[in-house]
This record gives structure tokens, C-alpha cells and sequence, in this order.
């Protein structure tokens, strides 16, 4: 189940701005499968977000709003590794 998690994560990744498909895939083909129920859900939530605001919170422009702030934390700081 793990494998149709990650792909279905994957396609709904896919964006129009290159460095948000960069940075959500290797979010998701490194870290997916590793985080908790919680950030997964989060991550399903903010994958909802249009890509002006979502790449504003994930290249520091903004901070992102509480629902979110986890897990926008989490993929800053995997970005970091």
C-alpha cells in the first residue's frame, strides 16, 4: 500500500514551477514513507494550496499558516540534509 501511497503523492506533486516539483519530489520519494500519519495528512492538505503561495512558504518568502507549519518545517529542513 506503502507504493501506491508514494506514487499517488507523487502525481499530485507535479506542478507548473519547476523548483516546487524539485523540492516536493524529493520530499516525497525520500522522506514519504518515514514520517508520521500526521505530516502525511498535512502534506495532503498543503498539496491543495496554489503554487504561488506554497512556493512562498517553502523558499522563506512568507510563513506559512498554522495547518501547515509542520509540515512545511519538515520539508525545509530535508531540504537542509
Amino acid at each position: 500500500m506503502e507504493v501506491q501511497d508514494i506514487n499517488r503523492m507523487l502525481w499530485q506533486s507535479r506542478r507548473g514551477v519547476l523548483e516546487l516539483d524539485l523540492i516536493l519530489r524529493n520530499y516525497i520519494v525520500t522522506y514519504y514513507a518515514k514520517i508520521s500519519d500526521e505530516l502525511k495528512l498535512q502534506l495532503e492538505s498543503l498539496l491543495e494550496e496554489d503554487d504561488p503561495q506554497m512556493l512562498d512558504w517553502l523558499v522563506y518568502k512568507s510563513p506559512p499558516p498554522p495547518k501547515h507549519s509542520k509540515i512545511v518545517a519538515d520539508i525545509l529542513a530535508s531540504t537542509q540534509d
